[in-house]
């Protein structure tokens, strides 16, 4: 049986700020040190999420273990379908694109899930060109849509779309 995800009923006091590429720019950074080594850094950091939906934490350290501790200094490492933290190289034989180095247009992910969790992506080793990260404000979009199409803003807000996650075992 489905069962419709609920809303959250708490409020952080941030209001949420929409945006736009013209508008972000090059986007809400704070340094790692800060992060890793002041309150202030990593309430900065955590504003940023809850204020635009993301944070870059910029000068992180290109290891694992690096980005495993920033993830530990805000919350547990989730058991997933997936695993827990986990790093991984390119394999074109995956089902899954995002193990592969095709490119990953603005898209959601874990929508299968009524508590999809806050993903951190870190790029440790890249040599070539292009791979760029996108990034998009749906809240944004879901407001456009409303404004510019209210029917199919009606049907895409209202019609249940059960999912699931098909991938490799």
């Amino acid at each position: 049986r489905f069962r419709v995800p609920q809303t959250a009923s708490t409020s952080l006091g941030i209001d949420p700020v929409r945006w736009d590429a013209e508008t972000i720019g090059a986007g809400p950074r704070t340094p790692y040190e800060d992060i890793m080594h002041s309150d202030e850094g990593l309430l900065d950091w955590l504003t940023n999420v809850a204020r635009y939906g993301f944070g870059l934490a910029t000068g992180v350290p290109a290891t694992g273990e690096a980005t495993k501790e920033l993830l530990e200094k805000v919350a547990y490492i989730r058991q997933s379908i997936f695993g827990g933290f986990w790093e991984f190289e390119a394999d074109m034989s995956k089902a899954d694109t995002a193990y592969t180095n095709i490119e990953l247009l603005s898209h959601t992910d874990s929508t299968y899930s009524n508590d999809a969790p806050v993903q951190l992506l870190h790029c440790l080793y890249f040599e070539g060109t292009g791979g760029e990260s996108t990034i998009a404000d749906s809240f944004r979009v879901a407001e456009e849509l409303k404004r510019q199409n209210p029917a199919h803003y009606e049907t895409l807000s209202t019609v249940m779309v059960p999912g699931q996650y098909i991938g490799d075992g």
